[in-house]
């Protein structure tokens, strides 16, 4: 029993005797001690993706101002002053602090000058934040951020455009958006699907981010033609791709919809989308071992029966712009007459190979000929394959995979329409 009341006399003077900082002993380290830095921008890039070393750009520049901004925190009282070294902390000078710990530095560069940034937050009770892993190698380059900019997008295009893989990667920064691996996989499968890849593109609008990245909206012209079946594509619009800046040269970081590289892996590397403009064309596709332009992006598939006589029962017609039998004749798209398979209002019709797999053969761009010159009606048989110009409702490609509309029988289209 004394020796219990001894050993607790023993804890109380200890617990008495202890430093205040001390007291995580008995409960247990809560948060974070000391002064960190929450984060710290440099002329709006974060010095976090710097990797110690700022390159800052003529056109980049706020009102002639290198600008330091961030905000500094304490866990045992407040932050009472901020200052900044420019000469390797040979000297200090303040910046300006607000009471929640927000600061403000800047300062007019001089052109070819490096600066070895340092910054030393103290709080209230006589401590600082860790100062060395604050240090940053700032210097103004004398080119501007456009002129960066353009000569990096043309290397990096012309390396898509030469199906060079080995010089478009090395182009691509590590941390690129979804996985640099994705990507690079990606390329290979563009490489194989497209060959004759040729841009035109200029710079629509630009701007330096928050979070250090330079967003670059672009309008680009794309033609190419297709590997697997020869058939010339273009597409055309606006999109926005991200650079950063890494050891003074730039990198690809990421890209948004259209893409305009990696497209057979779109739904990974994709960062969002870029609304087009009224009238604009469809985008590039590339799915699986199809290459296709997509109006406003679609390519309907699917199959469907059509009944003798009319399709069915009453039903005039097919519409597979909506996928719907109808009893419209003029809105209908393919409908029995008669002797055989009408094909209606088409601007265009050809007929393909019947050893056609539609899984991967084109809708063709050019070589119909007008149906009126083909007579009232088509007839059609398994295992024929047809492709049709609807004009602006788009264009279709179909194969009868049973069937033969000379006959009374029902017949089988396996199809793909595009908007």
């Amino acid at each position: 029993m004394k020796k219990t009341i001894l050993t607790l006399m023993f804890l109380s003077m200890m617990i008495v005797s202890m430093p205040a900082d001390a007291k995580w002993w008995i409960f247990g380290k809560g948060k974070q001690e000391g002064v960190t830095i929450s984060y710290m921008n440099i002329n709006k890039a974060s010095y976090q993706d710097m990797n110690g070393k700022a390159v800052i750009y003529q056109d980049s520049l706020q009102q002639g101002r290198i600008v330091i901004n961030g905000k500094a925190k304490s866990s045992n009282g407040s932050i009472g002053s901020v200052m900044v070294s420019l000469d390797n902390k040979e000297t200090w000078d303040n910046a300006r602090l607000a009471k929640d710990g927000t600061f403000e530095y800047a300062f007019a560069p001089e052109k070819g000058k490096e600066y070895n940034f340092f910054l030393k937050a103290i709080d209230t009770t006589g401590k600082n934040n860790d100062i060395e892993d604050t240090a940053i190698r700032i210097t103004l380059s004398e080119e501007r951020l456009q002129d960066k900019v353009s000569p990096f997008l043309t290397a990096l295009f012309k390396a898509y455009q030469d199906e060079d893989k080995k010089a478009f990667m090395d182009l691509v920064s590590e941390n690129f958006t979804n996985g640099r691996e994705i990507l690079e996989s990606a390329i290979s499968n563009d490489f194989r699907a497209l060959d004759q890849i040729k841009f035109t593109w200029f710079i629509n609008s630009m701007a330096q981010g928050q979070n250090g990245l330079i967003f670059i909206t672009l309008r680009y012209e794309r033609k190419v033609t297709a590997a697997a079946t020869g058939n010339p594509l273009q597409d055309k619009g606006y999109t926005e791709i991200y650079l950063t800046n890494e050891n003074g040269g730039l990198k690809l970081h990421g890209m948004k919809s259209p893409l305009l590289f990696g497209l057979s892996e779109a739904d990974q590397i994709s960062a969002g989308n870029i609304a087009q403009p009224e009238g604009e064309g469809g985008n590039l596709v590339i799915d699986g071992t199809r290459v296709y332009v997509g109006g406003h992006g679609d390519l309907e598939s699917g199959t469907v029966t059509l009944c003798a006589g009319h399709i069915c029962g009453s039903d005039y017609g097919y519409d597979f712009d909506t996928q719907t039998f109808n009893d419209s004749e003029a809105s209908a798209m393919a409908f029995y007459k008669g002797t055989g398979l009408h094909l209606n209002y088409t601007t265009g019709v050809q007929q393909l190979s019947s050893a056609c797999d539609l899984d991967s053969t084109d809708i063709p761009v050019s070589g119909y000929t007008s149906s009126s010159s083909l007579g009232d009606a088509i007839s059609v048989a398994s295992p024929e394959c047809w492709a049709l110009d609807y004009g602006t409702r788009g264009k279709l490609i179909f194969k009868v995979t049973s069937g033969d509309s000379s006959t009374t029988n029902p017949i089988t289209l396996q199809f793909y329409y595009q908007r």
